[in-house]
């Protein structure tokens, strides 16, 4: 009796594995952080929530008020909403079971809210301040322990989305009979266990003359070939989750979770401004300064803005695939904030300007055209 490796249940033990190493390999390098999609959109979310809440709130430091330039429910909806904006912008399903925040949220916005010279008095603030300067903290800190409670809340329901991809994959490994492996106790030198068959000569003669398959040495200190190995994976993995993102951008989700980004098209009034769904604002290689040109493409819209507030605008970072993907990412993000605040300077409200970034993820292949942030129009 020969011994045979069934190669069905072989290949995505295999494919777990490899993985398993490349990714160890690479969190070792101290200068690679990946990002996944989930982190970044949690990591947008806070961006945009303090973006907004801190030009949401105005201080008068005669009077000794503190107070929301909305209603406090106002800012809860704007808050709750762009969570989903972000969600639909960022075409995930991350974050599909958040319905609204907690109480203690609704709680610290109304303490914001009620901030006087009484509670500046129970402070303990540094020797030397002035009084602008002993606002400023108390204000601030009760900004961040707001922002501290919605990113605890987001957190939750961000474990608890990793908690299903978990399970689902552990079901997906069972549905096919594989062991789960603990990487404590895997050995990448060792040999994947054979499975026992008996196949007749024939059968063999056929294998033999159809099997075309490349398989790495099991014992050997050429890495070349790994690697080889590791870059069709990743080639795999990134093709496949192109694919995936073309076809969720094609579903329409009828309940709205994926956003509330109403088209200017909906809205009659503005039909004869004949305006673009978006327009690219550009930037040189490796660059997030804004040129003369972006300057002017940005003071027509902040007048635009000014003379329809109906109007608010996405601002998406892209990045052309120059360099890493990790500080392209960054770059696109960076781009996309110099955008947003040079909006925000103009007096845009906070809760009109909404930031996004992409890298090199959605890259035309067009040199200066992918060094960009997309400015789309949107209803308020």
């Amino acid at each position: 009796m020969r011994r045979f490796v069934s190669l069905r249940g072989m290949i995505p033990a295999f494919m777990g594995l490899i993985v398993l190493h490349l990714c160890t390999a690479l969190l070792a390098q101290e200068s690679v952080q990946p990002t996944t999609s989930m982190q970044r959109a949690h990591e947008l979310m806070m961006d945009n929530m303090s973006y907004f809440l801190d030009g949401a709130v105005d201080v008068d430091i005669e009077a000794g008020e503190v107070n929301w330039n909305m209603t406090s429910r106002q800012v809860l909806t704007q808050m709750e909403r762009i969570v989903r904006d972000i969600h639909g912008l960022q075409s995930l399903d991350y974050l599909t079971s958040f319905r609204n925040f907690s109480s203690e949220v609704e709680e610290l916005i109304e303490r914001v809210d009620g901030l006087s010279h009484r509670d500046l008095r129970r402070w303990r603030m540094a020797a030397g301040l002035s009084e602008s300067q002993e606002w400023y903290v108390m204000v601030q800190s009760a900004l961040d322990e707001l922002k501290m409670q919605i990113a605890m809340e987001l957190n939750v329901h961000y474990n608890a989305q990793l908690k299903e991809a978990l399970d689902e994959a552990i079901r997906l490994q069972n549905e096919v009979g594989l062991e789960i492996v603990e990487s404590a106790d895997w050995d990448p030198q060792s040999l994947l266990p054979p499975l026992d068959w008996t196949a007749s000569e024939i059968t063999q003669s056929e294998l033999s003359s159809v099997d075309q398959s490349e398989w790495i040495a099991s014992r050997t200190n050429d890495a070349s070939g790994l690697d080889d190995w590791l870059q069709r994976i990743l080639n795999l993995l990134e093709s496949q989750d192109q694919r995936l993102r073309r076809l969720e951008g094609e579903v329409v989700d009828p309940q709205g979770s994926r956003g509330q980004l109403l088209s200017l098209a909906t809205d009659p009034s503005l039909a004869h401004l004949h305006m673009p769904e978006s327009l690219d604002v550009g930037f040189l290689v490796g660059s997030s300064i804004l040129g003369l040109n972006a300057k002017m493409q940005l003071h027509e819209i902040m007048e635009l803005m000014g003379r329809y507030p109906q109007i608010r605008v996405v601002c998406t970072g892209h990045a052309d695939a120059t360099g890493e993907r990790n500080q392209n990412l960054l770059l696109s993000k960076q781009r996309a904030q110099r955008v947003q605040a040079y909006l925000l300077e103009s007096g845009v409200g906070s809760d009109r300007v909404l930031l996004n970034y992409f890298g090199e993820e959605r890259e035309r292949r067009a040199g200066s055209q992918d060094r960009r942030v997309e400015v789309a129009f949107y209803l308020r």
